[in-house]
C-alpha cells in the first residue's frame, strides 16, 4: 500500500513541477500568455494536487471523479465520463492544505466543476475519445486544455500504453448559471400563456354551464323556436347567405346540389320551394338536409365575441379538436364501425395513417441518427454490427419518409383547393391560403425555436449536457434563416435545428402549388404537361448533383452517415425533393376529378401490387449489398437518387387511391381507424419537437447509453410517447388556439 501511495505522491508531485513550470513561464514570457494557463487556475490546481497527496477526503474525491480507461478499449469504446455528480457535490474544507513556498498563496474558496475533454489518441487517430474531468472553478476551458497536453493527458493511459495525440476541445460546465433576459422573456410569455388558457378553459366550463341549465328550462316549455336552424356553410363567410320565399332550406339546396348544372341546379331549388313550407310546419327535414347525415339541432344563440375567442383558448375545446372529426360526408372509404362516417366533406381518411406511420418511420430513424451525435459507449462497434442488417436498411433510407410528408402535403393541397374552387366556383383566395397555413406553422415553429435557443440550456444537467449544443450551435448566427423558411437554401451546412429543413422545403413547396393548381384547374392538359416537367426537372438535377458530388449509395462509415456535405448538396434542396409533392398535386387531381369513384380491374391490380412492392421493396432494402461492402458504380448510385423520390412517391400514391376509391378495404379500414387521427393532428408539433427529446434523452445520462437493438428499441418507444406527450401540450397552447383563431377571422375551415 506504501508503495502505491509513494508512486501516486511522485507523480503528482511531477505534475506540480510542470504546472511551476507553467507558471514560471507566464510570468516570464507574456508575450505567449495564451498558450499558457491563468495565474489562478495553476494556484488552484497546485492546492488540489497538495491535497491528494496529503490524503485530504475532498481532494482524493475530485481526484476520483476524473474519467479514465475501462473494459473494451480495443474495441473502440474510448467514452470516459468519470462521476459527475462526485465531482460537482464535493465540499471544500474552510482552510486550504499547507503549500511549498514557491506557489503563490491563495485562500481556498473555489469549487470543483465538470469538464468535458475531446482527446485524440495516437492508437486511435480516426475516433474522438470523451474523457470528464473535474477541475477548479478558476479553470477554463482553456487552461485545461493546457493542462492535459502539457501533462501527457489523463490517468489510466499508461497501463495501456496509450499516448495523447491531441487535445482537441473542453467544454467546463458553470456551477451556477445565471438566466439571460432573453430567457426571462421566453418563460414570461409561457407563464402568461398558460395563464390565458386557464382562464379561457374556466370561461368556458362556465358558459357551457348556464348554456346547460338554459337548455333544460327550455326543454321543459316545449320546442317553441320555429323550424331548425340550418346554416349555410361557406369558406368565405360566417353567417347565412341570401334566403329564398321558402326559407333557409332552400339555400341548403342550392349549396348541396352545386356543381350539377344550371338546370338540375334550378329543378332542385324548385322542388324545395315547394316542399319547405310543408316540411317546417312538420319540423321534418327535407331530402337535401338528408344528406347532411348529422342531427339537426335548434337554432342556438350567437355567441359573442369575448366568448367566441375565449374558446379558442380553452382546453377543453384544444382536446375536442384533437379527438374529434369534423361532421361531414367523406369523399373515400366509409367502414363500418371506423368512425369514418365523421369526416369532413371531401376528406381522405387513410392519410390520417399514412402520416401517422410516416411519423413513426421518422422518429426511430432519427433515434439511431441522434445517437451517432453524442457521446455513446460503443459506438463504432454498433455501427460495424448494424448497418449490414437487413431490418436497419430502413433507418439508412429514412430520407423517404419525407417524400411521404410532401406527397400528402401536395395531395390535400390540390384536393382541398380543387374541392373549394368547384363548390365557390371562384378562384383560389390566395391571401386566406397561405395565411392560414403560414399562421398557424410560423406560431408553433417560433415557440419551440424559442424555447430550445433559450430556455433548454438551463433545465438540465449531466456529465453530456454540453452536447445540448449540437441543437443549437448554428442559431444564434442563422436563426432569421428559419423564420423565413430558407434555411435549407441559405447556409445550409450550419442549420439552427437541421431537422426543420423540411418545413421548409414544404413551406417553399405550399408557396408554388397554387400556379399548378390553378393550371390544372382551367388547363387540364396544359396542366399535366406541366406537372410531368416538374417531375422530371428534379430527377435529372439530382442524378446531376449525385454524380458531381460523388455521393456514394449507402454510408460505409459514420463520417458518412452524419456527414454535411451529405444533406447539404442533395437531401435538403427543393429542387431535389419537388417530384413527390407534385406526384401527391397529380394525385390530388386524380381523386377530385373522378369523385373518388374508381373501380380497378382485379388482374390490373395484381400486377400494379406486385410492381409497386418489388419497387419500393428495392428501395428500402437494395442497398444491402453496398452497406456489406458490394461496389457499387457511381452511374448505379446517380440512378438510385434520381429514381427513389418519384418511385417511393407513386407507391404511396397507388396505396392512396386504392384506399379512397374503395379497392382495398382491409387497407383502407386500417389506414383509416380513428386512432391514427389524433397522432395525425399532432404530427406538426411532434415532427418540431421529437428530435430534442431524443438529444435530451443522451445527453442527460450519467453514464454512456450503450447501443444494442433491444436499448434502441426501449430509447424508440420512450421517445415516441414523451414527444407525443409534449407535442400534445405545444398543440393545446398554441396550434389549437391559433387554427380556432384562423377559422373566426377567415370564416372558414382550416
Amino acid at each position: 500500500m506504501w508503495l502505491r501511495n509513494l508512486a501516486l505522491a511522485a507523480t503528482i508531485l511531477s505534475g506540480c513541477v510542470v504546472v511551476e513550470r507553467s507558471l514560471v513561464n507566464a510570468h516570464g514570457h507574456e508575450e505567449e500568455a495564451e498558450d499558457q494557463m491563468s495565474s489562478l487556475c495553476v494556484n488552484q490546481t497546485r492546492q488540489l494536487q497538495v491535497g491528494v497527496v496529503t490524503r485530504q477526503t475532498w481532494a482524493l474525491r475530485i481526484q476520483d471523479s476524473n474519467g479514465r480507461p475501462g473494459p473494451g478499449v480495443l474495441r473502440h469504446r474510448l467514452t470516459w465520463l468519470g462521476s459527475y455528480e462526485q465531482c460537482v457535490s464535493t465540499q471544500m474544507p474552510p482552510l486550504a492544505p499547507p503549500l511549498p513556498p514557491s506557489v503563490i498563496p491563495t485562500p481556498l474558496d473555489w469549487m470543483p466543476r465538470y469538464c468535458l475533454a475531446s482527446v485524440t489518441l495516437q492508437e486511435f487517430e480516426d475516433d474522438v475519445t470523451r474523457v470528464g474531468q473535474c477541475f477548479p472553478d478558476g479553470c477554463s476551458g482553456r487552461d485545461v486544455q493546457l493542462y492535459l497536453q502539457q501533462n501527457g493527458g489523463f490517468q489510466g493511459l499508461e497501463e495501456l500504453q496509450l499516448k495523447v495525440k491531441s487535445v482537441d476541445h473542453v467544454t467546463c460546465q458553470a456551477r451556477e448559471v445565471s438566466w439571460r433576459s432573453s430567457t426571462v422573456t421566453v418563460v414570461a410569455f409561457l407563464c402568461l400563456l398558460g395563464a390565458v388558457l386557464g382562464f379561457a378553459t374556466v370561461y368556458q366550463l362556465a358558459v357551457s354551464s348556464r348554456q346547460c341549465e338554459g337548455k333544460a328550462g327550455a326543454r321543459g316549455a316545449g320546442n317553441r323556436g320555429g323550424f331548425l336552424n340550418i346554416r349555410r356553410h361557406r369558406g368565405g363567410g360566417r353567417g347565412g347567405g341570401r334566403r329564398g320565399g321558402g326559407g333557409e332550406p332552400e339555400d341548403l339546396a342550392r349549396l348541396l346540389l352545386r356543381g350539377r348544372g344550371q338546370e338540375e341546379d334550378e329543378a332542385a331549388a324548385a322542388a324545395s320551394s315547394s316542399s319547405s313550407s310543408s316540411s317546417s310546419a312538420a319540423g321534418v327535414p327535407t331530402e337535401y338536409t338528408m344528406l347532411l347525415k348529422r342531427p339537426i339541432t335548434p337554432r342556438q344563440p350567437r355567441m359573442s365575441r369575448v366568448t367566441e375567442i375565449m374558446k379558442c383558448f380553452s382546453l377543453c375545446a384544444g382536446v375536442r379538436r384533437l379527438t374529434q372529426a369534423d361532421p361531414g360526408v367523406p369523399c373515400g372509404y366509409q367502414g363500418e364501425g371506423q368512425g369514418q362516417e365523421h369526416e369532413p366533406p371531401g376528406s381522405l381518411p387513410c392519410l390520417h395513417g399514412l402520416r401517422a406511420l410516416s411519423l413513426l418511420w421518422a422518429i426511430h430513424s432519427h433515434t439511431h441518427y441522434f445517437a451517432t451525435e453524442v457521446p455513446t459507449a460503443n459506438l463504432k462497434e454498433a455501427w460495424e454490427s448494424s448497418r449490414t442488417r437487413f431490418l436497419f436498411q430502413p433507418v439508412l433510407n429514412s430520407f423517404l419518409a419525407a417524400d411521404t410528408f410532401f406527397f400528402i402535403s401536395g395531395l390535400l393541397v390540390c384536393f382541398l383547393s380543387l374541392r373549394e374552387m368547384t363548390i365557390d366556383r371562384t378562384g383560389i383566395h390566395l391571401l386566406r391560403f397561405y395565411a392560414r397555413r403560414l399562421w398557424r406553422v410560423v406560431a408553433v415553429y417560433m415557440v419551440v425555436m424559442a424555447v430550445v435557443m433559450h430556455v433548454l440550456p438551463y433545465v438540465g444537467e449531466g456529465p453530456l449536457w454540453s452536447e445540448s449544443s449540437v441543437l443549437t450551435e448554428h442559431c444564434a448566427a442563422n436563426w432569421w434563416s428559419n423564420l423565413l423558411f430558407v434555411n435549407n437554401l441559405v447556409h445550409s451546412d450550419r442549420m439552427c435545428l437541421e431537422w426543420t429543413w423540411y418545413l421548409a422545403c414544404d413551406i417553399q413547396f405550399y408557396l408554388l402549388s397554387p400556379a399548378l393548381v390553378l393550371i390544372l384547374h382551367h388547363f387540364p392538359a396544359a396542366g399535366l404537361f406541366v406537372s410531368c416537367v416538374v417531375v422530371v426537372l428534379p430527377m435529372v438535377l439530382t442524378g446531376v448533383i449525385s454524380t458531381c458530388s460523388h455521393l456514394v449509395l449507402t454510408p460505409l462509415s459514420l463520417q458518412q452517415f452524419s456527414s454535411a456535405g451529405y444533406m447539404g448538396s442533395y437531401l435538403v434542396k427543393p429542387y431535389c425533393r419537388a417530384s413527390s409533392y407534385v406526384v401527391g398535386i397529380l394525385t390530388g387531381y386524380c381523386l377530385h376529378r373522378t369523385r373518388c369513384q374508381l373501380r380497378i380491374h382485379p388482374v390490373v391490380k395484381v400486377i400494379v401490387w406486385i410492381v409497386a412492392a418489388i419497387s419500393c421493396g428495392s428501395l428500402l432494402f437494395g442497398t444491402m449489398a453496398a452497406a456489406n461492402g458490394a461496389p457499387v458504380s457511381q452511374s448505379t448510385t446517380s440512378f438510385y437518387f434520381a429514381m427513389s423520390h418519384v418511385v417511393w412517391a407513386l407507391g404511396v400514391a397507388w396505396v392512396t387511391v386504392l384506399c379512397c376509391t374503395r379497392n382495398a378495404n382491409t387497407l383502407a379500414a386500417f389506414l383509416s381507424w380513428g386512432g391514427w387521427v389524433p397522432l395525425s393532428r399532432l404530427s406538426l408539433c411532434v415532427f418540431l419537437v421529437h428530435p430534442v427529446i431524443i438529444v435530451t434523452y443522451f445527453i442527460t445520462l450519467r453514464t454512456p447509453f450503450f447501443i444494442t437493438p433491444f436499448t434502441m428499441c426501449f430509447a424508440f418507444i420512450g421517445n415516441t410517447i414523451i414527444s407525443f406527450a409534449s407535442a400534445f401540450v405545444i398543440y393545446l397552447g398554441i396550434e389549437s388556439p391559433t387554427k380556432a383563431l384562423i377559422a373566426a377571422v377567415c370564416g372558414s375551415r382550416i
